[in-house]
């Protein structure tokens, strides 16, 4: 089963039995000053910001932030809602391609804002702004599925604690110090931690370990290092668990990546 077929079929399955309240369609629910009540997209939507802060809140109460540092997946059907600041300069991306959809994740997932994604997003704003022909919303969809299929590192938070923790467990990522541990070692609050890892990336820290994890074992399976040194390099305790996490997340397993590489 190819990577795309695979992640047609995740989408399929967890989207199957639910169906999104039609008076929740983002054509009804009206953008007020502040944000934007529960919503849901026909098609996936990439959130991003160009300035400000926006929170994205689902129906199970989490929530993710979305920075100049970080966008934001939304699949089809997933309800939301967005809280802007004053400030934010927001540029939501609506695919509106099924296709394009089924060859990214059926759940929401923090995007790092790669210097390439941001002048997408940028040359596509300003299109807006200027009223220009020109559309680069392709752009901008290409260069997001480059950084999730490519594996890239997620954003560092930008304040000091915990862009050192960042830092830190981006030179050894197969560090098991606690998020309690790092607050003691960073003189700071593990609530503060975490609070800047959601606030400043997008992703809690657990999730952006696990991309930073996932993102250098790509690295190390491109340099021929075999599957298992990997899942022990970047801190996984079994080869098993490393290769159902590499599965979820990339379509295919670590084994099939080595021999493509």
């Amino acid at each position: 089963m190819s990577h795309v077929d695979q992640r047609s079929r995740d989408s399929a399955e967890r989207s199957a039995p639910r169906t999104p309240d039609p008076a929740l369609a983002d054509d009804v629910v009206p953008v007020l000053s502040w944000g934007h009540t529960d919503h849901w997209h026909q098609w996936g939507e990439v959130l991003a910001v160009v300035a400000g802060d926006v929170v994205a809140r689902f129906q199970d109460g989490s929530e993710r932030h979305v920075t100049e540092d970080s966008a934001l997946w939304l699949p089809a059907a997933c309800v939301h809602a967005v809280r802007m600041s004053e400030d934010a300069v927001l540029l939501p991306v609506i695919t509106g391609d099924d296709g394009f959809d089924a060859t990214l994740p059926p759940h929401p997932i923090g995007i790092a804002m790669t210097g390439a994604l941001r002048r997408a997003v940028t040359r596509q704003l300003r299109a807006q702004l200027f009223d220009s022909p020109e559309c680069f919303i392709p752009e901008v969809l290409d260069e997001v599925r480059a950084s999730l299929d490519g594996g890239s590192s997620p954003a560092l938070p930008r304040t000091g604690a915990a862009r050192r923790v960042a830092q830190a467990l981006l030179a050894d990522p197969a560090s098991h110090t606690s998020l309690s541990e790092w607050a003691n070692l960073t003189f700071t609050s593990e609530a503060t931690l975490r609070r800047a890892f959601v606030d400043e990336t997008g992703m809690t820290f657990t999730e952006w370990l696990r991309r930073v994890r996932l993102a250098r074992s790509r690295q190390l399976l491109d340099r021929g290092t075999p599957v298992a040194a990997v899942a022990s390099k970047v801190g996984y305790g079994s080869t098993s668990a490393f290769i159902a996490a590499f599965r979820r997340e990339f379509g295919h397993t670590p084994g099939r990546h080595a021999t493509a590489a």
